[in-house]
C-alpha cells in the first residue's frame, strides 16, 4: 500500500546520499549523512510544476538525539492547485531552509524543535517554529503535544473567479 500525493502528477526524483559512520568511540557523533536530491514535475495536462533541489545534512548522536539541516530551492513553475481547478499561474523561484533537533527518549518523554525559514507567496519571507513533546505513558500508547506557529506576510490566496479570468489575491 502507498500514499498518492495527487492523481495527476508525473514526478521523477533523483537522490544521492553519503553516510559516514567511522567516528572514534569517544566522538559524540554516531553517523553523519549528506544527501542531494532533485525532483522535476509536471501534471498530466503538461504544465511544468516547480522543480526542486535539496541539500540535507543529518547527524545521529550516540546519545540517541539527532540534528538535521536542509536547504531547498524550488525553481519557477506553474501552480495548478491554489486556484482549486480554476486555472494555473506561474510562481517565481523560492528558497526554504530548516534546522531541527530531536532529543532521545528519556523515560516517558521525547522532545523536538525545528526552525523553518521559507518564501511564501511572491516576494516575502516567512518563518515557523515547530515544537513537539511526546509522552509515552505505556508501550502501546503515546500522546503528542505540538505547537507550530507560523509568521507570514505574503500569502497567495485564491479568492474568486471573475468572468473569463481567475483572480488571485496576494496578501
Amino acid at each position: 500500500m502507498g500514499y498518492m500525493q495527487r492523481n495527476n502528477l508525473v514526478e521523477p526524483l533523483v537522490r544521492a546520499e553519503y553516510r559516514q559512520t567511522d567516528f572514534p568511540e569517544n566522538s559524540r557523533k554516531a553517523s553523519v549523512s549528506w544527501s542531494l536530491s532533485t525532483m522535476m514535475g509536471k501534471n498530466t495536462e503538461g504544465a511544468r510544476l516547480p522543480s526542486s533541489i535539496t541539500l540535507s545534512r543529518g547527524e545521529q548522536l550516540r546519545s540517541g538525539a539527532n540534528m538535521n539541516m536542509s536547504i531547498n530551492l524550488k525553481t519557477n513553475g506553474y501552480d495548478d492547485l491554489t486556484s482549486r481547478g480554476n486555472g494555473i499561474f506561474l510562481l517565481n523561484k523560492r528558497w526554504n531552509g530548516t534546522v531541527s533537533y530531536n532529543t532521545p527518549r528519556r523515560g516517558a518523554w521525547r522532545k523536538s524543535l525545528s526552525i523553518n525559514l521559507f518564501q511564501e507567496g511572491y516576494e516575502d519571507w516567512a518563518a515557523g517554529i515547530n515544537g513537539n513533546i511526546t509522552w509515552y505513558p505505556s508501550e502501546k500508547l503515546n500522546f503528542d503535544f505540538r505547537l507550530n506557529p507560523k509568521w507570514s506576510r505574503d500569502w497567495l490566496i485564491w479568492m474568486k473567479k471573475t468572468s473569463s479570468a481567475d483572480f488571485l489575491g496576494v496578501r
